[in-house]
């Protein structure tokens, strides 16, 4: 966008955090895997809130609800970053097909879909 006279307009913003960085949230959320679909292997992204991390498990099942892979903390508070091989619990590529991951943690079950394509 330009300015009414005709040069660029420019705004800047300065942040500050203090007290060592972001705040774990209130509630548990997971975030979609990417990519999705996944070939090889994918990544889950999920955020705990403070004194949670050694409480929860992520869990991939297959569509008919049995345990694929199942990755335990403890996670630490805030964001946590997952890779999966695309292996099963006994280190068996999975098939292809429609595959659900979960996040649990007492009084929480977040899930979400993922797609695998060999």
């Amino acid at each position: 966008a330009y300015a009414s006279g005709g040069s660029p307009a420019s705004a800047s913003a300065s942040l500050t955090a203090q007290g060592g960085g972001l705040v774990p949230p209130a509630t548990a959320m997971l975030l979609p895997a990417w990519p999705n679909p996944a070939r090889f292997g994918t990544r889950f992204r999920f955020a705990l809130p403070a004194g949670a991390g050694d409480r929860a498990t992520l869990t991939v099942l297959d569509p008919s609800g049995r345990r694929v892979r199942v990755f335990t903390g403890p996670f630490t508070a805030g964001v946590n970053e997952l890779a999966w091989d695309g292996l099963d619990g006994d280190g068996r590529p999975v098939r292809s097909g429609l595959y659900f991951f979960e996040l649990v943690m007492p009084g929480t079950r977040i899930a979400h879909r993922l797609v695998v394509v060999r």
